[in-house]
């Protein structure tokens, strides 16, 4: 099989998707867009909330966490998930399963593309933010984690939604995924372990820790094994619900 064609292929058919659906077409560029509004936001917030006590740069680690570290995979694993509902719907997985195509690879492809576009978005929005963050190769570090919650997002949306109105509704539900880091934030340990259930939750706080100079490296190794739980179970999921083996 020629790899090469086939990935061209997919580039341009999941191009034009996106381009045919409003809502996919502006959320590819969300990141983005929000970066540059809060650039614009963040020094006002700042001047208005000095005058009441309030100092907004202790909470530039919770800002940058939530708005570009979790936001950037969510959005772009929603992405990858309504193109797969469509394909769904349209019968092109099953399609693909009686084709000369490895599902296997075309899965591959469908999973890695969230991730590297996750990945090379938090390196772009984190500095057009404007907002101070520690080295270049940590963060490095931690991004790789964080982008492969796309593929969790994008799995959910495939495993759970049976079509695209189920979809919004279940997008609206998995949002408390990427919530619960945030509420996490203002509870203190141990109680705020209990937040451990999510996956979300330990590359954020492998973030918070590196962001005050203070060790991450235990929250880092038990986000990788609690990840590699979910994504499996995920995988086993999808597998039973699309996937003729």
């Amino acid at each position: 099989m020629n790899y090469k064609r086939f990935l061209y292929s997919q580039i341009i058919n999941d191009t034009r998707a996106i381009k045919r659906d409003p809502l996919l077409k502006y959320m590819i560029f969300m990141p983005i867009f929000l970066s540059l509004f809060m650039r614009w936001l963040i020094p006002i917030l700042q001047q208005s909330l000095q005058s009441n006590g309030i100092d907004i740069t202790d909470y530039y680690d919770l800002i940058l966490s939530y708005f570009f570290l979790l936001m950037c995979p969510m959005v772009y694993g929603m992405i990858v998930g309504f193109t797969l509902l469509d394909e769904r719907d349209e019968m092109t997985l099953f399609a693909i399963q009686v084709s000369p195509l490895n599902m296997r690879t075309y899965l591959l492809y469908k999973l890695v593309v969230p991730v590297i576009l996750s990945f090379i978005s938090i390196l772009i929005v984190l500095p057009l933010s404007g907002l101070p963050y520690p080295d270049l190769n940590t963060l490095i570090l931690i991004n790789i984690q964080t982008t492969l919650l796309s593929i969790m997002m994008a799995l959910i949306l495939v495993i759970y939604a049976s079509n695209k109105v189920e979809g919004f509704v279940i997008m609206k539900g998995s949002g408390i995924l990427f919530l619960m880091p945030t509420v996490a934030y203002f509870v203190d340990e141990p109680w705020q372990w209990l937040f451990g259930i999510f996956p979300t939750y330990w590359p954020v706080k492998s973030f918070w820790l590196w962001y005050h100079n203070d060790s991450y490296l235990h929250y880092y190794l038990i986000g990788w094994l609690i990840l590699f739980i979910s994504l499996y179970y995920l995988l086993k999921r999808f597998t039973k619900k699309i996937i003729i083996m």
